[in-house]
């Protein structure tokens, strides 16, 4: 291989994970939100949960284990749950952009200056 493939193979990684992560913190936000408690799921329940997860879509709670499953709510409970992991995680990351050092005011990456 050479950089390209691995490159997007290392992309591709990435992006699962980051997707894994998602679903995991949604989760298990929905389950102290809704049931009062933390579950405990491993690595391969998480990608379980994940293969799972398209054919669940009505009912994101389906896809998760049994023995997790009677702490999490109904489909309203689970979207707003993701809904709230990822609108922070996304006000969080840019948040964290627009204030890194060494951006100028109304600076636009890839334009260059007026003047």
């Amino acid at each position: 291989m050479d950089g390209t493939e691995e490159r997007l193979l290392g992309y591709g990684l990435a992006a699962t994970g980051a997707a894994g992560a998602l679903v995991w913190a949604s989760g298990q936000l929905a389950g102290l939100a809704f049931g009062h408690t933390w579950m405990h799921v491993s690595p391969a329940d998480v990608a379980a949960i994940m293969w799972h997860l398209p054919g669940t879509l009505s009912d994101p709670a389906l896809a998760w284990p049994a023995q997790v499953r009677d702490a999490l709510p109904g489909p309203v409970g689970m979207y707003a749950s993701a809904a709230t992991v990822v609108g922070g995680t996304a006000s969080g990351t840019a948040a964290v952009v627009r204030y890194l050092p060494g951006r100028a005011a109304g600076h636009r990456p890839g334009r260059a200056g007026r003047g």
